[in-house]
């Protein structure tokens, strides 16, 4: 981070009688980003900054120090050096999908570490396919006690529009590994009848 420019994060974190990882557990990333932003190591992503501000209900003036002619170097929301961009402490991966086709079916795989099938939603309607998951998988224990967090309910709603009618009878779902797999194969086209035609003396 420049010299001039200096991101109050710790002292709006220590008003609020805020550690560093319940801060990170509410911004979504990690204790170790926290740490290098209160040392000035760079500054935030701009929607880290949007978060930021928002969360602690604060104007830019307030969070960072030193801006008036050095606004500029903020980074815009256009152009976010890779440096910058922060990770969350949760898994990006969840929910993800992968769509296969052949010319006799669709495999939609999504990923789904930890859930069971009884956590999983699935509806087929028209050429929509929707799956939705819900866990808790921060499941209370009374002979633990929990000194950090960095993930806790997972969640997520997909929807997979097809363009080739599909056998809603015939439609399957399958967990396996962490990996959902939906089966739906195609209607099949209609062949067009062929009828011989008699040529007449």
């Amino acid at each position: 981070m420049s010299s001039e420019l200096r991101l109050l994060l710790r002292d709006l974190r220590q008003a609020q009688e805020l550690s560093q990882d319940e801060l990170a557990h509410q911004l979504g990333i990690s204790r170790q980003s926290i740490i290098s932003l209160e040392q000035g190591a760079y500054l935030p992503s701009f929607p880290l900054l949007i978060t930021i501000i928002e969360f602690f209900n604060c104007d830019l003036e307030e969070l960072v120090e030193g801006l008036g002619q050095n606004a500029a170097q903020l980074p815009s929301s256009d152009e976010v050096p890779i440096q910058m961009i922060e990770q969350p402490a949760t898994s990006s991966l969840f929910g993800a999908i992968n769509v296969y086709e052949n010319e006799s079916e669709y495999e939609v795989q999504v990923q789904a570490p930890g859930l069971k099938e009884n956590e999983l939603n699935l509806e087929f309607s028209g050429d929509t396919l929707t799956i939705t998951a819900q866990t808790a998988v921060d499941r209370n224990d009374a002979t633990k006690k929990l000194i950090r967090r960095e993930w806790e309910h997972d969640s997520f709603s997909r929807q997979v529009r097809f363009a080739h009618p599909i056998k809603e009878e015939k439609v399957e779902a399958k967990l396996s590994d962490g990996t959902l797999r939906v089966t739906a194969p195609k209607v099949e086209p209609v062949k067009p009848k062929v009828k011989k035609i008699e040529v007449k003396k």
